[in-house]
Formats: structure tokens, sequence, C-alpha cells
């Protein structure tokens, strides 16, 4: 996978393990799971004020899932969101609603910069297929001209989503990694990302654009 999509990818992700970790709630007592979210190996998550209970869902405040060491060529990281709130019911499990406040997402460079993407509001909802559906949220600022789609299924076993930039600065090439070597940097790049499969082995796929020449490289 190119190494410039690796901190983009991120943002979903994070969305992703929390909520992946959270359906795992019927199965556990409250303070386990809560102990073992903020502990996992190479990634912290850590919450503020929570509001809930096993049975219905939770709702968080001050949420952060913070990447303590970097994979491969991407540099540790944190997502943090003022409100994330899962809800479900039981028997069987199937989850009623996800959704979070805007947030952001911050990577540390190897030079010390800290590097922000905005991540905008979200809300899935039920509909009539058996998924959890919603409105396209802002990834980035409102330059970038960028958005995603997130779909999970009602039980938590399938994920569907997409993310596409228009107007991406090649700089977060430069940072995050490199563009093959036959592909010249414009300014800007257009980025398009397509996630689908189960949530912890889900396929990801894509394109890098050149906007003046159209020239494309894929993944």
């Amino acid at each position: 996978m190119p190494k410039i999509l690796r901190p983009i990818i991120i943002i979903v992700a994070v969305l992703i393990v929390i909520i992946v970790a959270l359906i795992m709630v019927h199965e556990a007592i409250e303070a386990r799971v809560f102990r073992e979210l903020s502990g996992q190996h190479g990634v912290n998550i850590t919450t503020g004020e929570r509001h809930g209970n096993l049975f219905t869902g939770y709702n968080l405040i001050n949420v952060e899932v913070r990447q303590t060491m970097g994979q491969g060529d991407t540099p540790p990281g944190a997502f943090r969101t003022a409100r994330l709130s899962v809800h479900w019911k039981l028997r069987p499990f199937s989850i009623n609603e996800i959704s979070w406040d805007e947030g952001s997402y911050a990577f540390i460079t190897d030079d010390g910069v800290d590097e922000l993407i905005q991540v905008g509001a979200g809300n899935l909802l039920p509909d009539d297929t058996g998924w959890l559906n919603g409105d396209s949220f802002r990834i980035g600022p409102d330059d970038w001209d960028g958005s995603a789609t997130l779909k999970i299924r009602r039980d938590g076993k399938e994920i569907d989503g997409s993310i596409v930039i228009n107007h991406l600065p090649s700089r977060y090439i430069e940072i995050a990694g490199t563009a093959p070597d036959n592909f010249r940097l414009p300014s800007e790049v257009i980025v398009s990302i397509d996630i689908a499969g189960e949530p912890g082995n889900a396929t990801i796929s894509g394109s890098v654009s050149d906007p003046f020449t159209r020239r494309t490289f894929r993944f």
C-alpha cells in the first residue's frame, strides 16, 4: 500500500477500533472491558466520563485513541473527539447507533512536527438492509474538499467505507512516505480509498491521481 495513505486510513480505522472493541461488552463485565480498552498493545484508548450500561450502550466523553508506536512507515499519532456514542441491544446483539462529535487525528513526524487532520462529526443509524448508514462526514479542512462515508453491519461483522480527498497537499505524501519513482508530485493530488470486509481484516484499495495530467497510480 502507498505510504501516503496510511495516516488517512488511520482516521477511519481508529473509529473502527473503538466500535469493534465496544461490541464485545456484552461478553464481559464493564470494568474488564474498559481496562482492556485502555491497555491494548501499541494502542491506548482513554476516556473521561462515561454514561450508560452493558445492556444499552455508552456515551463516552473526551475519547482519545493513541497509537503509541509507529507501524511500518506510519508515525505515532492520536485520534480525539469530545464524544463517542455506541448504543446496542442484546439477544440478539445488534447496534442501534454510532455517533461522534467533530474530532481530529494528529500524527507526529520524525522531526517532531505535529500534523493535524480534522475529522467531521458523524452519525450512523439503522436502515432496512441490516446496516448502520449515515451521511458523509468531512475529512480535513474545507479547502481539501475531503469526505468519508462509513457503513457498519448491525451485528458488527462487516464494514464498508470510502474516502475521497480532491485537494490533498502533496506534502502529506512527503511526510508519510513516498510516491512511485515515476510519479512526479503536483502541489495537490486526488486520493480515493475504499474499505470493505471484516473490521479486523478489511480490504483497502484506491488510487492517487494528478488532477492536471490525470496520471494515476492504484493500490
